[in-house]
């Protein structure tokens, strides 16, 4: 991990934990609703060049205050580029939730993710990027579905914006299913010519949430 992605991680884990002390010193015990899990996914990325399937691990945690939400995550997948001997993908961020309407609500976020893949000949591939994004969503502690849309990135040649559509549904007791498509788009040197290339990517998994 270079210089520059440790500090985004360093940064956007001291506002979460800044955003929860916070929330924690201003509410008392019995108003704060709050979980943490943990799951093991499988991911398909072939559209953007990547031998998938391939398995991950996803943590996540949220704590609510009345109407104001903050969700946390990070994942992790053995997955690499197509041709590639070895590599990982990896991604984080934090989500900002507003109660607008009951269960519904709406949502800013800051999302980081990048590659790492490395080839035979000795090549090593890495890239980078983070990306703001606006959504709107339905939670009622058993269904959890949310479609948003992230901002075009320039810090990769690639300037990756995608749609994002998450679902989290509980199917017994602790026992929680996930499900992430994302629509993407981003830069493509192709024939001597940048071009705008699109494709799908998803993510399912089990796991557990308390």
């Amino acid at each position: 991990m270079t210089h520059s992605r440790l500090n985004n991680l360093l940064i956007g884990l001291l506002f979460l934990a800044v955003a929860l002390l916070v929330v924690v010193s201003y509410a008392r015990a019995d108003d704060l609703n709050w979980h943490i899990a943990g799951y093991v996914t499988s991911s398909w990325a072939n559209d953007a060049g990547y031998d998938s399937p391939a398995f991950g691990l996803m943590a996540e945690g949220s704590v609510r205050y009345s109407i104001i939400e903050l969700w946390g995550y990070g994942d992790y997948d053995w997955m690499h580029k197509r041709d590639a001997d070895s590599g990982y993908t990896y991604g984080y961020g934090t989500d900002l939730r507003g109660y607008v309407y009951g269960p519904w609500y709406l949502s800013g976020a800051c999302h980081w993710a990048g590659y790492r893949s490395e080839f035979a000949n000795g090549a090593v591939w890495s890239k980078s990027g983070q990306n703001y994004g606006l959504g709107a969503g339905f939670n009622n502690y058993s269904t959890d579905v949310g479609l948003s849309y992230f901002l075009k990135e320039n810090e990769s040649p690639n300037r990756v914006e995608y749609w994002q559509l998450s679902f989290r549904q509980r199917v017994w007791e602790c026992v929680w299913l996930l499900m992430n498509i994302n629509r993407q788009y981003w830069d493509q040197l192709s024939n001597g010519a940048v071009e705008r290339w699109s494709g799908w990517t998803a993510a399912i998994g089990v796991g557990v949430r308390w």
